[in-house]
């Protein structure tokens, strides 16, 4: 049987995090090529080839980067309608509807990704065709400037983000304005912010200009055993709640009450990064 070695390749910060995998499937989107493989350990996993760089967006098996996500939906007393950017693979999805919200908006920019989730990955293909969820197909920039619905919770489960890349235009006060107008009183916002060590330019700016848009505002950051440097940092925000503290309980593989309050304890190399912003 033939074997693949597939995974992270950034050329610019010199990495390679490679998936050993016996099978090899490789789908066309409108904005990736995606690379979907099985790994005896993480189980089935996406790859996006963007063009610059390839990289790891989800694995089924210690997906503790999704369940990071019960953070903003823990520390909302009661999320009954949530907005998530980015996420078509269903990963971060299956995780917010186990909180049994009354509806979800994912909006994904790229529809093929969605299609990737329902056909090659089982495990988020029942949280793809939950009757909760509305899909919207556009830029998440657009959408939340253009719409008139409120939500408790805001999610981007989005790619890197770099100006000029599709997740680009997230990263910008403009968007954090339409943002703020767009939660219910209480909501929360949380966006994915990169790799403290790899991506410290993302980490920095997203976390002054979310400083300069509400009142709290906060970075997490948690083990990630398949993405480059093996900590991911999180930003949630709010102008009403203080999102450290979870006001209700859930248990999942990695995420737990007493989790949630460990992830804000930042190690001294990332508030350094984060000091004067």
């Amino acid at each position: 049987m033939l074997n693949h070695w597939i995974g992270e390749e950034d050329e610019e910060n010199g990495i390679k995090l490679l998936l050993k995998t016996s099978e090899l499937k490789k789908v066309k989107t409108s904005k990736f090529t995606a690379f979907i493989g099985h790994h005896r350990i993480f189980g089935r996993f996406l790859v996006f080839d963007e063009g610059k760089r390839k990289t790891i967006q989800i694995c089924e098996n210690f997906d503790f980067y999704s369940e990071m996500f019960h953070v903003p939906m823990c520390a909302h007393p009661n999320p009954q309608y949530v907005l998530i950017i980015g996420g078509g693979d269903g990963s971060t999805l299956r995780e917010i509807l186990k909180h049994n919200p009354q509806k979800v908006v994912l909006c994904e920019i790229d529809k093929e990704v969605v299609n990737v989730g329902l056909h090659y990955l089982q495990t988020y293909k029942n949280a793809l065709q939950n009757e909760r969820v509305q899909f919207v197909f556009m830029d998440g920039a657009t959408y939340v400037k253009e719409t008139n619905e409120k939500f408790d919770v805001i999610i981007c489960d989005v790619t890197d983000i770099y100006p000029g890349e599709p997740a680009g235009s997230l990263g910008t006060s403009q968007f954090l304005k339409n943002v703020k107008k767009t939660l219910r009183n209480n909501g929360i916002f949380c966006i994915q912010s990169g790799s403290p060590i790899f991506h410290k330019d993302i980490v920095r700016n997203l976390y002054s200009l979310t400083k300069k848009t509400f009142k709290y505002s906060f970075v997490y950051a948690s083990v990630v055993p398949f993405y480059p440097g093996g900590i991911w940092s999180f930003i949630i925000c709010s102008d009403n709640l203080d999102p450290r503290i979870p006001r209700k309980t859930f248990i999942g593989k990695f995420y737990s009450p007493e989790i949630h309050k460990v992830v804000f304890v930042l190690p001294p190399f990332l508030k350094r990064l984060l000091e004067n912003q």
